[in-house]
């Protein structure tokens, strides 16, 4: 686990790319009902570019060269989010401290990456992240939470 720092302006910058991005998922979701969680979308999809974008941030003041998939297409994007030279991310944002690491079943079939980086915005714009393989994600028991079955494991701060 790493803790983090960010700048503010990402917070702001997620805000806006969330909501085109939430804009353009909203034909997929017309196309493709199973993705649809009503009031959720705009939320899950601000945070998820949060959680890049901080990955993203952390990774540049690091000195690590690294490439950032597209965050806006016509076209769901079902490949890694972040890059480092061979080496693919998949990057999920927790939103709870207490809560679960959680990687969709269907997805993780998918689209094999070699890491999930989970990332954690907290207060004063800390952040955690985490990183785990594909295989040790593919351990992990799976569970219905909420919208579908999801690979999970409660978060440590180890």
């Amino acid at each position: 686990m790493i803790k983090t720092t960010y700048p503010e302006y990402i917070n702001e910058v997620a805000e806006h790319l969330g909501k085109l991005r939430n804009d353009y998922n909203n034909d997929l979701r017309k196309r493709h009902p199973k993705y649809e969680m009503g009031k959720l979308n705009l939320y899950v999809d601000v945070l998820g570019i949060k959680g890049e974008l901080i990955l993203s941030n952390y990774l540049y003041s690091k000195g690590v060269e690294h490439e950032l998939q597209t965050l806006l297409d016509d076209n769901p994007i079902c490949s890694w989010d972040i890059k480092i030279k061979e080496t693919t991310f998949d990057v999920k944002t927790l939103e709870h401290p207490k809560g679960n690491f959680l990687v969709n079943e269907e997805q993780h079939h998918k689209k094999t990456v070699d890491y999930y980086a989970f990332v954690l915005p907290v207060e004063k714009n800390n952040a955690y992240i985490w990183k785990y393989t594909y295989q040790q994600v593919s351990d992990w028991n799976v569970k219905y939470f909420g919208y579908a079955n999801a690979y999970h494991k409660k978060v440590t701060y180890e």
